[in-house]
């Protein structure tokens, strides 16, 4: 039980020790690994545009993208939403207008395209559709 509850203890203090994002730096750029403080990185980061508002949040493991990420416009509004597992897009990934409006549904498996991929105009009328199968 000791060892359950300081195991808790240390993953818990590293969740929150805090990463400066502006520090980021490319260890492999042609793999989109990305480190700070000279090691692969692993935690949640947030860019901001120059206003202040956000512009970003993402998730690194051990430098690689993995888990959501999320973009904005400068007006606040999502502009991209979907999630990385080690390194590549998988399930569902959302692309949307400066107005809030779905553009574009996509999927993802190990990096490729999936499934139905549907784009959308500004007034939510589906004007284009692909179906990728499926891959393995």
């Amino acid at each position: 039980m000791k060892k359950i509850f300081f195991a808790t203890i240390v993953v818990f203090n590293f969740s929150c020790s805090k990463i400066d994002c502006t520090k980021i730096e490319w260890i492999n750029f042609e793999k989109k690994i990305v480190g700070y403080n000279g090691k692969p990185l692993t935690g949640k980061c947030k860019f901001f545009y120059e206003n202040g508002d956000i512009r970003s949040k993402r998730e690194y493991l051990k430098g690689n993208y993995h888990g959501a990420w999320k973009f904005y416009y400068e007006n606040g509004k999502i502009e991209t939403q979907g999630q990385y597992n080690k390194g590549k897009k998988t399930g569902e990934w959302k692309y949307f207008y400066n107005t809030g409006k779905i553009k574009q549904l996509s999927y993802y498996k190990n990096g490729e395209g999936v499934g139905v991929w549907q784009k959308f105009d500004e007034n939510g009328n589906l004007y284009w559709g692909k179906n990728w199968g499926k891959k393995r």
